[in-house]
């Protein structure tokens, strides 16, 4: 069972995400209720949603980046993404 999960503590791991993606120069944008906050609308919300632009070569330095056991970041379900099927959706 998982326990509770602070405003602060997802705060804090959106950090680690955006050091990592800006230190690795891969494009991201953040999306749904946790954007939102930052755009001044009040949400309850204990999750982030991430769109990243991740090109292969970057794959291994990504998943090194969030390490075993703090993280979970699986390479192979990275390569196996369909990125032709997200590219529909965000041109």
């Amino acid at each position: 069972m998982l326990g509770q999960v602070t405003f602060q503590e997802l705060n804090d791991f959106f950090g680690t995400i955006v050091q990592v993606m800006e230190r690795l120069e891969i494009p991201y944008m953040v999306a749904g209720g946790f954007a939102a906050i930052f755009y001044g609308e009040p949400r309850l919300t204990l999750d982030i949603d991430i769109v990243a632009d991740l090109k292969l070569s970057q794959v291994k330095l990504f998943v090194k980046a969030f390490p075993f056991p703090d993280y979970y970041v699986s390479e192979e379900t990275v390569y196996s993404v369909p990125s032709e099927r997200i590219k529909r959706f965000y041109p």
